[in-house]
């Protein structure tokens, strides 16, 4: 199969396409074809360096903060209404949601 792997930070470099053995599905898996596929910003932000981003959601009303971890990221906090969102990047940095949504 094809492939685009990131393997380091840095520009689009980073990026190497490759051919890949076909992945083998295991008991209960289903191997999927896909036609098209393409790099999202998560992607893009992992291949740079960048360690933590935040999605503020007005229509939910809330703040999520995802943080890069061996090389992908994870989510270290939802924060919605009457809740707080952390930094674990800037220690002691936090946002009260309410705040971000007020008027």
């Amino acid at each position: 199969m094809k492939a685009v792997q990131i393997t380091q930070f840095g520009g689009p470099e980073a990026m190497k396409y490759r051919d890949l053995p076909d992945p083998t599905p295991g008991r209960g898996e289903a191997l999927v074809q896909v036609q098209a596929a393409g790099v999202n910003f998560a992607d893009v932000y992992a291949r740079a360096g960048i360690s933590e981003y935040w999605i503020v959601d007005p229509e939910a009303r809330t703040i999520e903060v995802f943080v890069l971890q061996d090389g992908a990221y994870t989510l270290l906090v939802k924060a919605g209404p009457g809740e707080k969102a952390h930094s674990q990047l800037l220690n002691g940095f936090e946002v009260a949601v309410d705040e971000v949504f007020a008027g």
